[in-house]
């Protein structure tokens, strides 16, 4: 799966007798920029006056933003929903993000408003999520001239400006200029629901033997809907049976996911609901094979992470595509 280190937790989590699922622990933290490999990473120019912005990246499961000024810096902060505070000297808050290419990514927040040393260059480094193109978006004033010399020089280097209207901050409504890091495979329609936790009930069983099965069924504990970037999650239910079929390695699971969603701006007319059915062996996610009702013909991924103490998944995230659907 897309989290890192499954096979180091796995191994003690099967030792200590817990394994249920083919999720896993994430340890550690994303590699640094030094680390980024060529393609997932973008070096602004560097500045030719003020600069006034914010910095979003969508398709990836990690972002970073360095710059050559010690006092300009960022914190990665996802998913990038309304409220999200714009900059750590500032009070000012974003709102209307649903209504830019922004929404349900990650922003990077600047430590600054507005005093950033002319010349200063910023770069970016992300890690592609798998399930949609890696796009490195610039969030600068829609009349506010401090765009850094930005401006002109994004469109000659193949930034697209994208319908941003209604995304703001407190004072000035911002345009929104993407460019692709990473090209993925298309999706017609792609849905993507995480950051979010399932419980169970199910007891550990102690040493469980090869060719034995558990069967756990997984709920949420909180209270719905469980709002999931642009999306609102209206019920979920989560019922898995997996095999242990090697000594020491993840167990093979069939999934059966019941679900009901909606775009969390629009819920009344656009509600999908229906079962998911996927299956897999970690440490890759769960591959989806089909559906019911309103997701008969999803393909994609699910995946988590297993918290080895109570038998949880923790962040789940489900990649929804479908392709020439009627």
């Amino acid at each position: 799966m897309i989290f890192s280190n499954f096979s180091h937790i796995l191994s003690l989590f099967l030792l200590m007798s817990y394994a249920i699922q083919g999720t896993h622990a994430r340890v550690g933290t994303p590699p640094g920029i030094e680390e980024m490999e060529a393609g997932r990473r973008f070096t602004f120019p560097a500045l030719t006056g003020q600069l006034v912005h914010g910095i979003c990246v969508t398709g990836a499961s990690s972002a970073q933003a360095h710059s050559s000024s010690t006092d300009l810096t960022y914190t990665e902060v996802r998913p990038f929903v309304g409220g999200a505070l714009a900059w750590d000297d500032r009070s000012y808050v974003y709102t209307g993000i649903i209504y830019s290419p922004c929404a349900g990514g990650i922003f990077l927040r600047p430590t600054l408003h507005k005093s950033i040393v002319d010349g200063t260059v910023i770069d970016v480094s992300t890690i592609p999520n798998g399930s949609s193109d890696t796009k490195v978006c610039a969030i600068i004033g829609k009349t506010d001239q401090r765009d850094g010399g930005w401006y002109s020089s994004m469109v000659e280097m193949g930034f697209v400006e994208f319908d941003s209207d209604g995304f703001k901050w407190d004072l000035e409504e911002q345009r929104v200029f993407c460019k692709v890091l990473t090209k993925q495979k298309r999706c017609d329609e792609l849905y993507v629901l995480e950051g979010f936790n399932l419980q169970t009930d199910t007891d550990p069983i102690d040493n469980p033997p090869l060719g034995s099965n558990v069967i756990a069924s997984y709920d949420y504990a909180g209270s719905y809907p469980i709002e999931s970037g642009v999306y609102s999650i209206t019920s979920i239910n989560y019922d898995s049976i997996c095999w242990f079929v090697k000594q020491f390695g993840a167990p093979k699971c069939d999934v059966e996911v019941e679900i009901t969603f909606c775009k969390a701006f629009n819920c009344e007319s656009t509600t999908m609901s229906g079962k998911i059915l996927a299956s897999g062996t970690g440490p890759k996610p769960y591959v989806i094979s089909g559906g019911t009702d309103d997701l008969f013909v999803a393909e994609g991924t699910i995946d988590s992470e297993l918290d080895v103490t109570d038998l949880a998944l923790k962040n789940v995230k489900m990649n929804l595509c479908f392709n020439d659907r009627a």
